[in-house]
């Protein structure tokens, strides 16, 4: 079974919330030089999170994740929806054409008596948050109020996780007239039964029937696999723990040569070494923060040869030490605090 896949679409939002939380740049500008229609694999995507978590230590972040979003940044997906005739017809493309953005994904509504109710995940109630389902909500949200005028009044949003105790974000970005229900069963979106009739703002029947006869005829084909940068990184992490990180062993692994190797990257717009550097550098911080590994574990898990060259890599990274990287980032009673910026 192929792996699922997800567009960079779906974490460049992400990264500008870690870039505004203080994440180094060094981490998120690798991302910024690669086409944002390249896909990376689903677990990929969930392994940069819990890094983007991890050093901001923001709970919101995926609400901050959704404000940076706008007009047009989903592409063909985005302007086939909002520029369908009715909002029950948009729901119904986004539906069918949501595999451009990702495969794991999935859009389900139903209607019961006078309203509707737009099911983001099905995922159960859940004591703590995840950042895809607050980005999901605070999205949706955002977008019913670009595409459709009126009083938000009769809106619900459904969070399946317990009232936070300190969140000024929700207050940010949700109507006070709109109603926000935690604890709820699942992740979801409520409005009237009768919004599906409305017409979106951005309703052009003469464009939606020119993206949807592209998109009829072949024009957006469903991704099979992730992106080669992708398929490069993932070799080359399964290589670091007591194997061969060379661009010659990754490009056999691969079955290609080292030339082609390094010409389908340049083609992505970056190198083997930032990409070696890159892969080193987000799996330094996951050990550090995340698993907490003690440093000579990281060193060997990342195959460096000693301390010293890891130390010196780090310092590299970040301007510090790995132990006064740790150091900064954590309060007296043990709990991350915002990084440093560099």
């Amino acid at each position: 079974m192929q792996e699922p896949t997800i567009s960079l679409r779906m974490i460049r939002p992400f990264l500008q919330a870690a870039r505004e939380g203080g994440v180094p740049e060094r981490m998120l500008s690798f991302w910024d030089r690669i086409d944002p229609d390249t896909r990376i694999a689903a677990t990929s995507g969930s392994r940069l999170l819990l890094v983007a978590l991890a050093l901001t230590r923001d709970p919101d972040i995926g609400l901050r994740a959704a404000l940076q979003t706008g007009p047009g940044d989903y592409d063909l997906l985005e302007y086939a929806a909002s520029s369908c005739t009715t909002v029950r017809e948009a729901l119904e493309v986004m539906s069918r054409y949501l595999f451009l953005i990702s495969d794991k994904a999935r859009l389900d509504y139903e209607i019961r008596g006078s309203r509707l109710y737009l099911y983001l995940s099905r995922r159960p109630t859940a004591p703590t948050r995840d950042p895809t389902d607050d980005f999901a909500l605070a999205f949706s949200y955002l977008s019913h109020r670009r595409w459709i005028e009126g009083d938000p009044s009769h809106l619900e949003v459904w969070f399946p996780y317990p009232k936070p105790e300190a969140s000024t974000l929700h207050d940010t970005i949700f109507d006070p007239r709109v109603k926000l229900t935690f604890g709820a069963p699942c992740c979801a979106l409520i409005s009237d039964a009768a919004d599906l009739e409305l017409r979106p703002r951005a309703s052009d029947p003469k464009l939606n029937d020119l993206l949807l006869r592209f998109a009829q005829s072949g024009g957006p084909v469903r991704p099979s696999q992730p992106s080669f940068v992708d398929l490069v990184r993932r070799a080359t992490l399964g290589e670091l723990h007591g194997g061969d990180p060379s661009a010659e062993h990754i490009a056999e692994l691969l079955t290609v040569s080292r030339r082609t190797l390094v010409r389908r990257l340049e083609e992505a717009g970056v190198s083997f070494k930032d990409l070696l550097s890159h892969v080193r550098c987000t799996r330094a911080v996951h050990y550090l923060l995340v698993e907490q590994l003690s440093t000579p574990e990281i060193v060997e898990r990342l195959g460096y040869s000693d301390r010293a060259a890891f130390s010196k890599a780090f310092k590299r990274w970040f301007g510090v030490s790995p132990i006064q990287f740790v150091r900064a980032r954590t309060s007296q009673d043990g709990r991350l605090e915002t990084p440093l910026a560099h």
